[in-house]
């Protein structure tokens, strides 16, 4: 049974060195602590292949990985025919990494379509991007708004008795930094990792938050 923090981390984008920093300094202790990860683990300049084994040994251990829209990109590649062809340059990396997951990782695949668009508990909801604030039930969004979602999410005010946990919008253009951002009913945790800033990490032990980062080292 876990009965210690609730840590969340998002928007690694590779940098798996960094992320490595961030679960020591927070002093993550798996089978005691419940660790929610918000998605894109792949990015331009990280080690991707050895962040997304990485994901992998979390959850078998216990965390729980949502997917980001970076994920769904390279889902697509890996299993549809013509789908790197299709990718925006958003995604161009995703072309090449997906052949050396093929070769690497054959495994990748199912496990990233097991992966949910959301975590809920009776203190969060945690989503990568966010969701349509307009549905009268927020589970209800499409796979889209989950994953790629900023307007009307970011300027809504939410009142859901719930916290929400995004990331997806780096925390700089947030607030101007790239802190952790804390809204009114929801708080921004990308800390910019795939711009080469910082990885930042949440912990709610129940009745406060504590706040990590770790700078990506280029």
């Amino acid at each position: 049974m876990l009965t210690g923090r609730c840590l969340f981390v998002s928007d690694i984008h590779g940098q798996v060195d960094a992320f490595a920093r961030l679960l020591a300094a927070m002093r993550y202790e798996p089978g005691q602590d419940r660790l929610v990860l918000l998605g894109d683990y792949v990015g331009v300049q990280g080690e991707n292949v050895r962040c997304l084994r990485t994901i992998q040994d979390l959850c078998a251990a216990g965390a729980t990985a949502l997917v980001g829209n970076h994920d769904l990109a390279l889902l697509e590649c890996l299993t549809s025919a013509g789908a790197a062809a299709a990718l925006s340059s958003t995604y161009a990396y995703i072309q090449a990494l997906a052949a050396e997951v093929a070769r690497d990782m054959p495994d990748l695949a199912p496990f990233l379509r097991r992966l949910p668009l959301w975590y809920e508990d009776e203190d969060f909801i945690a989503v990568h991007a966010g969701f349509n604030p307009d549905l009268a039930d927020w589970r209800a969004s499409t796979r889209d708004e989950f994953t790629t979602m900023r307007e009307p999410f970011l300027s809504r005010t939410l009142d859901l008795r719930r916290t929400v946990i995004f990331g997806h919008t780096p925390c700089e253009r947030l607030h101007g930094s790239p802190g952790i951002y804390f809204g009114q009913g929801k708080i921004g945790i990308d800390g910019g990792a795939g711009h080469g800033q910082q990885i930042n990490g949440l912990a709610f032990d129940g009745q406060r938050y504590a706040v990590h980062a770790v700078a990506v080292r280029s």
